[in-house]
Order: structure tokens, then C-alpha cells, then sequence
């Protein structure tokens, strides 16, 4: 939960839990300006399992690119584990 690239700090990072009512659903890891300005990094998300494959998370993907969009993000990187066939899908 802590974990930040060289030359960012706390201040940039945002840690968020998505809920459906009281709960959590999602989870995910956002570093603003990171490689540059124009870009937000998703260093992970993980959905509960009961809604993988339902497309929520691709919503709340969608959603978070409309929002940044507004701020003058106009790149989202998503980190993911090599060999994880789902990540990479995603």
C-alpha cells in the first residue's frame, strides 16, 4: 500500500476500494502524474471474484477514464503480472 515509484510521493498516490453497499468489491492502486503529467498509473486492481467477468470492472474502468479526462489525464497505464492470462486480457 505504500510502494511508489523514484521521484513520487504519498501525495500522489490513491489507494480506492469500490463497494456494492457495504461490500468491498473492488480495489485499486492509482498514481497520478506518473510517468509524466498527462499519464495515471494503475499499479494493480483486483475485483472480487463474484463479478469478475461481468463487466464491472471494465466499467469502473471506464468511468475512472471519463473522470481523469476531465483533470487532463489523457493516458491510463495499467500494471499487471507477466503470465496472468486474465491481467493481460484486461
Amino acid at each position: 500500500m505504500n510502494a511508489l515509484p523514484q521521484n513520487k510521493d504519498m501525495q500522489d498516490k490513491y489507494y480506492i476500494g469500490y463497494y456494492d453497499g457495504e461490500r468491498l468489491i473492488a480495489v485499486m492502486d492509482l498514481i497520478m502524474d506518473f510517468p509524466d503529467e498527462t499519464t495515471a498509473f494503475i499499479g494493480f486492481f483486483m475485483t472480487d471474484v463474484s463479478i469478475q467477468n461481468t463487466g464491472i470492472g471494465s466499467g469502473i474502468i471506464e468511468d475512472l477514464c471519463v473522470c481523469l479526462a476531465k483533470i487532463g489525464i489523457s493516458k491510463v497505464r495499467l500494471g499487471w503480472v507477466k503470465d496472468n492470462p486474465q491481467a493481460e486480457h484486461f
